[in-house]
């Protein structure tokens, strides 16, 4: 089965949406993109520092559309601290303890409302 690719300007109008979200927990159900399954982890694959938003707010409704057609899919949306943050410390740059850059990341979004735009960098297209 294969949902057709959105076009150019429905990618452009799910970018402009602003969601709010919380930092996802052990209890969400975390893809394996990182080194393990945390909320917070290191990607050595991709050299970054990722994390995991669960939304609170509404969804842009071609995603929902692919939650209702994939519904063992994760809901949680994907974070890299190279690209989310435009005012981190210019040491978390060049660190090297990737513990303490996780550490870090943790501490500036546990407890917190996060309000993102879905940056969809490529077609949504899925097939099974």
């Amino acid at each position: 089965m294969m949902i057709k690719p959105y076009s150019t300007k429905i990618i452009d109008q799910i970018r402009e949406n602003y969601m709010v979200g919380v930092l996802a927990t052990v209890q969400d159900y975390i893809p394996r993109l990182g080194d393990d399954q945390e909320p917070v982890t290191y990607s050595e694959q991709m050299n970054d520092v990722i994390f995991y938003v669960r939304p609170l707010s509404q969804e842009p409704k071609e995603i929902t559309q692919i939650h209702e057609k994939y519904p063992g899919m994760s809901n949680l949306y994907i974070g890299f601290s190279s690209k989310s943050f435009s005012n981190l410390p210019l040491e978390f740059k060049y660190k090297t303890d990737i513990n303490k850059k996780i550490e870090y990341i943790k501490i500036r979004l546990e407890g917190k409302l996060l309000l993102f735009n879905v940056n969809a960098r490529i077609k949504l297209t899925v097939i099974a």
